[in-house]
């Protein structure tokens, strides 16, 4: 079997398909780039892309949410489906790499079907109480533990007869590790639930040096799975000590731990964790990165702008224009208290919220004690202009036009509309609400 690129074809026949173009698009982590296009005709087309194509995953698009992915690894594959149940019909006609492939896809589908009676089952005698049904409800664990054991030596058998291929090396990479065969060998450390064990493990079965796994989804939807199952309380201390286990794995392979960590930045950077992002800008990404780049450089600084936003910390200065063209700064507002709000006309929750917002927020204005400092983060002097007729003229309008690439922007880390800050006197931040009913718990506490 060739391991390097292939320019072979794709051939597919479909039933029940009514669209008349297919695309197929190579899978990079989270990302799917275009290759190539086909027209259906009569049920058939054909994937002769100009350009060779690597080893690796490939989606055929129906349309936004009906796709199906392949294997490319220097075969000719031939397909034949039924569109409206792509997995399960699928019959691969040649092809070893997706004969493997979807056959695993096929058992782990047929699996779960035949689980569900006995888990919507178990469900019911749950609620209805445990140990009234006892007896029913540990036959069907039984049930349940067999279907899984069943599946479990399917798959290890289908890995260890195909090792050659790398359909073997990705259904290796979808399987977590197993608790029970790790307690059974007396030599271990010692977990008090899977939950732990998977906290330390569950990138066991992940080969960070098959570089070819970037060219899937898998080790992309792994750091994803990783940080929304074991990374509780949602936290910055939980998000970092995650990304230092995901990291440690990753780094025997610096391909591998290059992506996995550009992914972690990328993921924590618009987030409302941005302490992870500093943490990781500051202790793995500028350690090795050129200085001199303009994206590090970038990074850099909204990791420095990041730290200056911590409550407790002076509020950036800022000094807009208003409507007439006017500029006002921050600091010349007297009042007790300052609500900066980022907001866009174009920003669809900001027109749900702020009217709402509004009246909740008058008697503060009225009473002398809040100033609302609303920085439109809008690029159309019109549209902003126009947007202000739905909100309070009570509240100071100010914009540097520039959206969210402006300096405005990257001082305070505005990524998304609406979002706040409360201020002190001094200009101190004291809070940093994440929505409106936050914005209006904390001003109820601030001013009696």
């Amino acid at each position: 079997m060739a391991l390097g690129q292939s320019a072979l074809t794709v051939k597919c026949t479909v039933r029940g398909f009514k669209g008349s173009k297919v695309y197929l698009s190579a899978i990079n982590g989270g990302k799917a780039n275009g290759v190539d296009s086909a027209k259906v005709i009569q049920g058939k087309f054909s994937f002769n892309p100009s350009k060779q194509m690597e080893i690796g995953m490939y989606r055929i698009s129906f349309n936004d949410s009906v796709y199906t992915d392949i294997i490319i690894n220097g075969e000719e594959v031939v397909l034949d489906f039924d569109y409206n149940n792509i997995i399960l019909s699928m019959k691969v006609l040649n092809s070893d790499e997706n004969k493997v492939f979807y056959s695993y896809l096929q058992y782990s589908i047929q699996k779960d079907i035949d689980s569900e009676p006995a888990m919507e089952l178990g469900k019911r005698l749950y609620k209805e109480g445990v140990a009234k049904n006892k007896k029913q409800l540990d036959s069907l664990k039984t049930i349940l533990d067999s279907l899984n054991v069943k599946q479990q030596i399917f798959t290890n058998n289908l890995i260890k007869d195909n090792q050659k291929l790398f359909a073997s090396r990705i259904i290796k990479t979808l399987q977590l590790p197993s608790y029970t065969y790790y307690k059974a060998h007396a030599d271990t450390i010692k977990y008090k639930s899977e939950n732990a064990f998977l906290r330390d493990h569950f990138f066991d079965n992940i080969d960070f040096n098959d570089t070819l796994l970037l060219r899937t989804a898998y080790i992309y939807q792994a750091c994803s799975d990783y940080l929304t199952s074991y990374a509780k309380p949602q936290n910055n201390e939980t998000y970092t000590k995650a990304c230092d286990i995901i990291l440690s794995k990753a780094k025997v392979n610096k391909t591998s731990y290059d992506y996995v960590l550009n992914l972690l930045i990328q993921t924590f950077e618009s987030s409302d964790w941005e302490m992870v992002f500093v943490y990781l800008t500051e202790k793995y990404y500028l350690e090795n990165a050129c200085t001199s780049d303009q994206n590090t450089k970038s990074i850099a600084e909204k990791a420095e702008a990041i730290k200056k936003l911590a409550i407790g910390k002076q509020a950036p200065e800022l000094n807009l224009q208003d409507l007439a063209g006017a500029k006002i700064n921050l600091y010349d507002l007297k009042k007790e208290y300052t609500l900066i709000l980022f907001w866009a006309s174009f920003c669809t929750h900001c027109e749900e919220l702020l009217p709402q917002l509004k009246p909740q927020i008058k008697n503060y204005i009225t009473s002398g004690k809040l100033s609302v400092y609303a920085v439109a983060m809008d690029l159309d002097k019109t549209s902003w202009q126009k947007a202000t007729q739905k909100l309070s003229n009570q509240w100071i309008h100010v914009s540097d036009l520039e959206g969210f690439s402006g300096a405005t922007a990257l001082s305070y880390n505005v990524w998304r509309t609406p979002s706040f800050y409360i201020l002190d006197k001094d200009k101190k931040i004291i809070a940093r609400p994440y929505s409106g009913p936050q914005v209006i718990t904390k001003l109820k506490e601030l001013i009696k």
